[in-house]
């Protein structure tokens, strides 16, 4: 191979570098326009530091494999971000902090490779790395994982060297426990440090002084999780949600091997046949395997870790595929060095071989990243009209539309759903190819596939049949007391202070009035949600009887652009006659209403129910 001049290097590294960042960055903020994010974004990460900053603490909440020092990380960026752009501000932070360690590993892989096999095995393994599409991928989202890769290559770095003194002995234990911080998944940063200490005198003693620092380390990083471990017992619950009964079952129906062959499956896609074919030459064609021996099996406890679990997904492998690509560099290199002739372009030939395919991948990827996805698509289409408006019902988990024009009200499965409740709707907006199916009957707008399988997938908006709000009137109401007047003055800005404790707000009608429908919003300050309200009827006899309700779930915050109302829909399912309503909450905090409408159908109001079949259920597809 030509000799590369010190200036040379670095110039080919600013490129390489640039290029990965360039493939991770871009696109960042993805799906979070209008739509939703992962769940694990939202439930491990976000609401977690969100909380921190909202209550003054530092808990930031030990969950399932996260014992919560990559919270701390994050926790200033996101909230910058969130500062400077809301909520799509928060989730391009936090991702923007997994892309920089993304491209930190890219680095640190070249590194490796290059300590065995010159300045060309640093060059490729960093390229293979930078363009890899499940790396990219990864730093598209809120991943630990890829800070896990960080701390595995750090370890392998500090551990190649002739002797390990007692300051390299500390970093490697120091890293080891940051890197179980993050996630659990770390600690196989040990499996390295151990080989390494078995392979030199005093296995014990080195053993025991890595392992002290690493557990110290990991005290200081995570304390809250220390402090679970010691007080609730074993909190890595999430290791028995992988290694459990689940894992039992998925291990039968995929016939023994199935954490195996996708992890295994993983590892091929993040370097491409050729460039894995590289990495198992790498031991055999590497004249100093000892070297090679924390490597080797750094990716043999990783594959032989995910084999047993119920579900390997792609960030899983991550912490494995960096140090795949390091090996592909340095069997890269040793295929170089053979002496023969055509060892150099044979090595050359695979390299320009196994590159391009994992560079277009990745293109791809990030360029879909940067295309409107269906939500968005969704969204954009309901806004651009004028006329549209009114209430959307919808199962994404989250749909931000112009407050100002639309009401957008979650349901957990809008198959199951109420046909009664379904009516109240202006627009129903489905996700997936089930949910339309099963809406086949109801008057199709618009649908907005994804590709690729990113993001909400198939997004369909529906018109529900007939019109089942025209024709509800406003219901008049007898004069109400000075204070609980504030709820029915048809102005959302004054609100009634509702007392700590168990409340209640009664009002009478004029005429007695067939209710459909009560729109619920609490004040601005309120400290409490208005579902937990239940109600109740008066009928002839005067007696206060239950309504049976079905609610449309409040958009929350982190749902719905500022200025929603904070407020429920109870839709009444079998409308009776009533002469007053009642609201009744139990016991709680102090909080308010601001509005409440009641609305009944003029004229003869015929069961809705009946009038045409709820469309068919059918079975859910499972999705991953």
């Amino acid at each position: 191979m030509p000799v590369l001049s010190p200036r040379t290097e670095r110039a080919l590294w600013a490129v390489l570098l640039l290029a990965a960042a360039s493939l991770r960055f871009l696109g960042i903020a993805h799906h979070v326009d209008r739509g939703s994010p992962d769940f694990d974004e939202q439930n491990n990460f976000i609401r977690p530091i969100e909380r921190m900053w909202r209550e003054g603490t530092l808990d930031p909440t030990v969950y399932q494999g996260y014992a919560g020092f990559f919270n701390w990380l994050a926790a200033a960026p996101v909230l910058a971000g969130s500062r400077l752009a809301g909520f799509e501000g928060s989730y391009a932070a936090g991702r923007g902090v997994v892309a920089a360690f993304g491209v930190l590993n890219v680095l640190l892989a070249g590194l490796l490779a290059r300590r065995f096999g010159g300045p060309w095995a640093g060059l490729f393994a960093g390229a293979l790395l930078a363009v890899s599409r499940l790396d990219v991928r990864a730093a598209h989202h809120i991943t630990p994982d890829v800070l896990v890769g960080s701390a595995v290559l750090g370890v392998l770095l500090l551990l190649d060297r002739p002797s390990l003194s007692r300051g390299a002995e500390a970093r490697v234990g120091a890293v080891v426990g940051l890197g179980a911080a993050v996630k659990y998944t770390g600690f196989l940063g040990a499996i390295p440090a151990g080989v390494a200490a078995l392979l030199q005198p005093g296995f014990v003693p080195r053993s025991v002084r890595m392992g002290l620092v690493a557990v110290v380390a990991f005290a200081l990083a995570a304390p809250y999780a220390v402090l679970e471990l010691t007080s609730r017992g074993s909190q890595l619950s999430g290791m028995l949600h992988y290694y459990g009964e689940k894992a039992e079952r998925r291990k039968q129906e995929r016939g023994g091997l199935g954490g195996f062959r996708e992890a295994l499956g993983y590892v091929e896609q993040s370097a491409g046949p050729v460039a894995l074919g590289l990495a198992l030459a790498a031991p055999l064609l590497f004249r100093d395997r000892r070297r090679l021996a924390p490597a080797l099996a750094t990716v043999a406890a990783g594959i032989a870790a995910m084999a047993p679990a119920a579900q390997v997904f792609p960030r899983h492998v991550v912490p494995v595929a960096v140090v795949v690509a390091a090996l592909a560099g340095i069997g890269f290199a040793a295929l170089s060095a053979l002496g023969r002739r055509w060892a150099p372009l044979v090595a050359l030939g695979l390299a320009a071989t196994s590159l391009p395919f994992q560079a277009d991948a990745s293109i791809r990827l990030t360029a879909h990243y940067l295309e409107p996805s269906a939500v968005q698509l969704a969204a954009e289409w309901l806004e651009a009209d004028p006329k549209h408006g009114g209430v959307v019902l919808t199962t994404l988990p989250r749909l931000a539309l112009d407050p100002s024009r639309f009401e957008v009200r979650r349901v957990g499965d809008v198959l199951a759903t109420h046909r009664g409740l379904l009516g109240q709707a202006d627009f129903v907006v489905t996700l997936g190819e089930d949910e339309a199916a099963g809406l086949g009957a109801f008057p199709e707008r618009a649908r907005f596939p994804s590709e690729d399988g990113i993001g909400a997938g198939l997004v369909a908006v529906f018109t529900p049949p007939g019109d089942a709000r025209s024709g509800l009137t406003p219901v008049a109401l007898e004069a109400a007391a000075a204070e609980s007047a504030r709820a029915v003055d048809g102005d959302p800005a004054t609100a009634w202070a509702a007392p700590a404790g168990p409340t209640a707000l009664e009002l009478r009608f004029r005429a007695p009035a067939r209710v459909r429908r009560v729109e619920v919003e609490v004040g601005a300050s309120g400290a409490d949600w208005p579902q937990r309200l239940e109600l109740f009827g008066l009928d002839e006899q005067g007696a206060w009887q239950p309504l049976v309700t079905e609610a449309l779930r409040p958009a929350t915050d982190n749902r719905q652009r500022s200025g929603t109302p904070h407020g429920q829909i109870f839709v009444i399912a079998g409308p009776a006659v009533s002469r007053g309503l009642r609201l009744v909450r139990g016991n709680g905090a102090a909080w308010s209403l601001a509005e409440v409408r009641i609305l009944a159908r003029a004229g003869e109001d015929p069961v809705w129910e009946g009038e045409a079949p709820a469309p068919a259920r059918k079975r859910p597809r499972a999705r991953s």
